[in-house]
């Protein structure tokens, strides 16, 4: 993963990415797979390090994810507010269709 703050966080395993809200501000994120919410920087790197996780496993259509797996990706996906299937299903698509935000009964932890 291609870490570049202030500027964006890309990945050669996904067509997913992260860039800042507003251009020179490196504080605010948006993530293609979380269209229309903000994120902070790491948040955002959390965010592209599940995109990522998930493209490389799922490469292998036969592939299974290991208990190990979920359990990183659950790890990663809780200061997102979501579980890890949730970020799965979310990351496992492309940009172009990414489901909306906030996902429908999302209960806003900052609230």
């Amino acid at each position: 993963m291609l870490l570049d703050p202030g500027r964006a966080i890309r990945s050669s395993a996904t067509s997913h990415k992260a860039e800042p809200a507003e251009k020179g501000d490196g504080t605010r994120w948006l993530v293609t797979w979380m269209p229309g919410r903000i994120l902070t920087w790491d948040q955002a790197v959390a965010a592209m390090t599940i995109a990522e996780e998930v493209a490389l496993q799922f490469a292998d259509v036969c592939a299974t994810p290991s208990d190990e797996w979920w359990d990183r990706l659950t790890v990663l996906a809780a200061p997102l507010g979501l579980d890890g299937e949730e970020a799965v299903v979310r990351a496992s698509g492309s940009p172009e269709t990414a489901l909306p935000w906030p996902p429908d009964g999302w209960d806003d932890p900052g609230s």
